[in-house]
């Protein structure tokens, strides 16, 4: 209620919470007549659609309820969703048509002509058609098919039911017909037929899809093909005369001078056969300190 208030003094009006609560209780008490007639117009209605959904008030749960009439709409907000709440303004001998869903409460209504809301009934189909397997698809397709011929009944003689609800009886009457097995199973046939031609659609697009990724990785691999005929590899043989690699340096040596091998200065000894030249050819190659084979 305190928004409410600052709501209003921004409108330049000034109120306190505690007004506005006084306020309230009296205009329901002016309005208690009214209230009882529009409860009476909707009891006096040959069709009424009934719902409730889950509200609020103050943070308590409550349950707000909705009749809509020929000409009227009632809304109550009650503690309670069961047949109490709804016989209040219905009333229990209640005897038009009542729309409604599948709560329980509302099947008290013994005097009532009751009629499932037709948006359920379709979604129950959907649901079985689902879960069906096999042949057990047909009478929920048939069901089905028969849910959407009378709202299309419904819609083409809309100007006759909403007026004078007496001759309701022979539009239904003049367009209704009875409904054979014959009837129920090419309604199945027709719509498996429909959703075997979405299936084959569904089915070409994805051979379509998979097409073109193929073609698009055959178009890969020429050019990864084209792109490895121009490029020239060689084997480059790595033997004694190749440059030392990094750590190991060797040169071309003059008498007198010296020989490096990586940190390890070696002293040029003169050959004196061809005996004597091998072992020190052998020796300057292997690691001092593991006679490991130095890598040339």
């Amino acid at each position: 209620m305190g928004k409410v208030v600052q709501l209003l003094a921004l409108m330049g009006l000034r109120v306190t919470a505690g007004g506005l609560y006084q306020a309230i209780a009296r205009l329901a008490i002016a309005a208690e007549p009214t209230s009882q007639a529009l409860a009476l117009a909707v009891r006096r209605s040959a069709a009424v659609a009934a719902d409730e959904t889950g509200w609020r008030v103050g943070g308590h749960r409550r349950w707000l309820w909705v009749f809509v009439g020929e000409a009227v709409t009632v809304y109550l907000i009650a503690q309670g969703r069961g047949y109490k709440q709804a016989a209040s303004v219905l009333g229990e001998d209640f005897a038009g048509v009542l729309e409604r869903d599948g709560w329980a409460p509302y099947r008290r209504f013994a005097d009532a002509k009751h009629q499932s809301c037709v948006a359920h009934l379709l979604r129950r189909c959907h649901e079985l058609i689902v879960d069906s397997v096999a042949g057990q698809a047909r009478y929920p397709h048939a069901v089905r098919r028969l849910l959407l011929d009378a709202l299309a009944v419904r819609d083409a003689h809309s100007d006759l039911l909403s007026g004078d609800l007496s001759d309701a009886g022979a539009v239904i009457d003049s367009t209704c017909v009875e409904i054979d097995d014959d009837q129920i199973r090419s309604c199945a046939e027709a719509d498996e037929a429909d959703e075997a031609d979405e299936a084959d659609e569904a089915d070409e697009a994805d051979e379509a899809d998979e097409a073109d990724e193929a073609d698009e990785a055959d178009e890969a691999d020429e050019e990864m093909i084209a792109a490895t005929e121009v490029i020239d590899l060689s084997v480059v043989e790595i033997g004694f005369d190749q440059p030392e690699p990094s750590g190991c340096e060797e040169r071309p040596t003059d008498e007198g001078e010296e020989l490096s091998v990586g940190a390890e200065v070696i002293e040029p000894t003169a050959a004196t056969s061809d005996d004597q030249s091998e072992p020190f050819a052998d020796e300057e190659r292997r690691d001092p300190d593991d006679g490991r084979r130095l890598r040339p």
